[in-house]
């Protein structure tokens, strides 16, 4: 895997310094369409590509919000919110060095000519008004690379970032296709610098995961390469450090043959707690291509408390030989490991994270998080072994699709938002049925939030064509399944379009009293404003 310090930008003449108004006018259409954008690709570079000075960094944006633009002939402006990631620092020979950013906070505005902005046709950094097609002029010379995170061995590190990378862009200079993608809520992306002493891998980093307090736990997944005899290899070990000593759980490695090639494929390392011991265990899969065979191998590792549970077969269907060691454990491993196997043999070389959401004695709410351009979620309600819990397709489906399930305050059952149906389900007698809906084109709906005594659920539904305001609040009184009483107000809440129409939440700050976000371009700042119910 290459390592270098440097990312090469277009040279610039250094013995003079050109110069640009910085453009920031936007119509609301054009604000908004800026602030899809980023939803999607967060990282900009801001990057004065008419001057000889810098430094510039890359940012992370994480909020976004319409104001009244001071400048230009248009109303509208995009102020973001986010963090300084790294620094690069420009020479005289066309190159930028990659340091840490000593910043914290970034606040700015975005320019349309000097927020470089990813470009998905060329998978490279333009100005924003450019790649949105709302600005052509007044950028000097608007190419640049974004850095790939085998490049980035600083101290200061962003998973997110190498994540992103992967999936918008990926790794040319590598030999494999990997992201180190775990959903668990205690894990932690790592890169190879932030590694304690004492813990080894061989070949080349490619991943890694930390979880755990007391014991700390780190997977690493790396390359080994032998060019002279054409083939690569796949490493994969598990060390547990407890604060004074190191020890190694378990290692994997496999071989490709000669011209071909082991694939570690884009779903990653994987943590999930599947029997509920807090304890969770790691998974990952891979692809093993032989120019002489019609088939890929394909293998799925599981372990769980240090014992292998693995899937082996090919890319040929019907071919899926389970591990005797399966056998020994509960269902729920040999059920979890032949859904993730299925599912990538029906879809590919797809990049998803499973993630527990909800658990009880009986039940389990999955959900699967795709993170292709489009992104979105899927979920699935299951037994506590892994197998369906519901037996109707149609049923499935409206789950499967769910903007969001969110469980009773009380412990009695599920809301599930699958529009334009509002559900519900119970957990004692497993009964599934409607609470109300919603017009069948509405675009999208928030999370729910409960009242502090459980027994108000609120969400927002967004309709441009329905509601006066774009946007509805619904107050549903829920006594288990029945809806004791429903209110609505029509109330401007703020929302975005990336991918998908994104709704902000409300927040009850008591029994009867509501907060939402406002959603209004003639003012700076954005506004919580409060909403007294009965």
């Amino acid at each position: 895997m290459t390592q270098k310090l440097y990312v090469l930008l277009p040279f610039f003449f250094a013995s003079f310094c050109l110069s640009a108004d910085p453009l920031e006018d936007l119509t609301y259409e054009e604000a908004q369409q800026l602030i899809s954008h980023l939803q999607l690709d967060p990282y900009i570079i801001d990057y004065c590509d008419c001057c000889s000075d810098g430094p510039d960094y890359i940012i992370r944006v994480s909020d976004l919000s319409i104001e009244a633009a001071e400048y230009g002939a248009r109303p509208y402006r995009v102020r973001a919110k986010g963090t300084y990631i790294y620094e690069l620092q420009r020479s005289e020979n066309g190159y930028f060095s990659i340091k840490d950013s000593k910043k914290g906070g970034f606040e700015d505005i975005i320019w349309t000519n000097y927020s470089f902005a990813f470009d998905p046709e060329d998978k490279m950094a333009h100005p924003i008004g450019q790649v949105l097609g709302i600005r052509e002029s007044g950028n000097c010379n608007p190419d640049a690379h974004f850095p790939a995170p085998d490049q980035l061995r600083l101290q200061q590190s962003d998973p997110g970032y190498h994540q992103w990378y992967q999936s918008r862009i990926g790794y040319p200079g590598s030999e494999m296709d990997v992201a180190s993608l775990s959903a668990h809520p205690d894990a932690t992306g790592l890169m190879a610098n932030m590694l304690p002493d004492g813990i080894i891998y061989q070949g080349d980093f490619v991943a890694a995961e930390t979880w755990g307090t007391g014991h700390k736990h780190f997977m690493i997944a790396s390359e080994i390469i032998d060019r002279e005899s054409n083939y690569n290899a796949l490493y994969v070990c598990q060390w547990t450090h407890n604060g004074m000593s190191i020890s190694l759980d378990w290692a994997i490695r496999d071989y490709s043959p000669a011209g071909g090639k082991v694939y570690f494929e884009n779903n990653g390392l994987q943590l999930i707690d599947l029997d509920g011991d807090l304890k969770p265990e790691t998974s990952f899969i891979y692809t093993i291509r032989d120019p002489q065979k019609e088939h890929d191998q394909v293998k799925l590792m599981l372990h769980h408390n240090g014992t292998k549970l693995a899937i082996r077969g090919s890319t040929a269907k019907g071919d899926k030989l389970f591990d005797p060691a399966f056998d020994r454990e509960t269902p729920a491993f040999k059920n979890y490991a032949s859904m993730v196997w299925d599912r990538y043999m029906e879809e590919g070389e797809s990049a998803y994270l499973d993630q527990i959401i909800h658990r009880r004695d009986n039940l389990i709410v999955l959900r699967q998080e795709y993170l292709f351009a489009s992104g979105g979620f899927e979920y699935q309600l299951l037994q506590a072994d892994f197998n369906p819990i519901i037996d109707d397709g149609e049923l499935n489906e409206r789950i499967r699709f769910a903007e969001d399930i969110s469980a009773y305050p009380n412990g009695k059952g599920l809301v599930i938002l699958a529009r334009p149906n509002i559900d519900y389900f119970m957990y004692d007698n497993m009964e599934y049925g409607s609470l109300m809906q919603v017009f069948p084109d509405s675009r999208g709906i928030s999370s729910v939030s409960w009242s502090p005594d459980g027994r108000k659920a609120a969400f927002v539904v967004l309709n441009n064509a329905q509601y006066p305001k774009d946007t509805r609040l619904f107050i549903l009184e829920l006594d288990g399944k029945e809806v004791v009483s429903k209110q609505k107000f029509d109330i401007p809440n703020y929302y975005f379009a990336a991918s998908m129409m994104v709704v902000a939440p409300v927040q009850f700050i008591d029994n009867n009293t509501i907060s939402y976000q406002v959603q209004d371009p003639e003012r700076r700042k954005e506004e919580m404003r409060e909403i007294k119910i009965d």
